[in-house]
C-alpha cells in the first residue's frame, strides 16, 4: 500500500513539474473602427496555455482565449494577458489607442453661384480653435471635414462675383455628420 501511495505522489508531482512554461502573446484587431465605441478583437496566439485572463484597461475583463472588447472612450489603454498552464503564468501587455468619435459636417452648394474663398473655423466649449479653407465648391458639389472634438462651427465665404457673406455659427452633433447647405435663398 506503501508503494502505491509514493507512486501515486510521485507520478502527481512529475504530472506538475512536467507542464511547459506558456508564452503569452496576442495581436489586436479591429473589427470596424478604431473611433469609439471600437469593438476590438484579441486574438491569442500564447504558446503552450491553457487558460486566460484578460483585463482591457477600462476596466473589462474576460476569460475568452480570443474576446472581443468594445471601447466607448477614446484613449490609449494597456491590455493585459495573463495566461496559464498549471501552476505557471506569463503576462503580455501591449497598447491599444482609441481615438474620439468624429464630428464631420458637409457643406453642400444647392445654388446656382460658385462659392469661392470658403473658410471658417471650429471651435471647442473651451475656445479650442481650428481654422480650416475649403476653396471653391461649384453648384451641385459638396465639400466634407472631420474632426474630433470640435462641437461649433462659423463659416464665410464669396460668391462668383466677389461678394463676401457669413453663414453665421451653427451648432454639430458630435460624433455624427452634420449637413449644411447654401441655396440660392441665402443670396436674396
Amino acid at each position: 500500500m506503501v508503494n502505491k501511495l509514493l507512486l501515486f505522489i510521485m507520478l502527481l508531482l512529475l504530472s506538475i513539474g512536467c507542464s511547459k512554461q506558456p508564452e503569452a502573446d496576442f495581436t489586436i484587431n479591429w473589427t470596424d473602427s478604431d473611433h469609439a465605441p471600437a469593438a476590438v478583437y484579441f486574438y491569442n496566439t500564447t504558446l503552450d496555455g491553457d487558460s486566460y485572463n484578460w483585463k482591457f484597461g477600462d476596466g473589462g475583463k474576460s476569460t475568452e482565449k480570443s474576446p472581443t472588447h468594445t471601447y466607448y472612450h477614446g484613449g490609449t489603454y494597456d491590455v493585459n494577458l495573463t495566461a496559464y498552464n498549471g501552476q505557471k503564468s506569463d503576462v503580455c501587455i501591449k497598447q491599444v489607442t482609441i481615438f474620439d468619435k468624429q464630428t464631420s459636417f458637409r457643406v453642400q452648394n444647392r445654388s446656382s453661384r460658385t462659392l469661392v474663398n470658403l473658410t471658417g473655423y471650429c471651435y471647442d466649449d473651451n475656445s479650442n480653435i481650428e481654422s480650416f479653407s475649403l476653396g471653391t465648391i461649384a453648384p451641385g458639389s459638396e465639400s466634407v471635414r472631420s474632426y474630433t472634438n470640435y462641437l461649433n462651427l462659423y463659416i464665410r465665404f464669396n460668391d462668383q462675383e466677389g461678394n463676401s457673406y457669413v453663414s453665421g455659427t451653427a451648432r454639430l452633433n458630435a460624433g455624427q455628420e452634420n449637413e449644411f447647405y447654401v441655396g440660392d435663398s441665402f443670396f436674396n
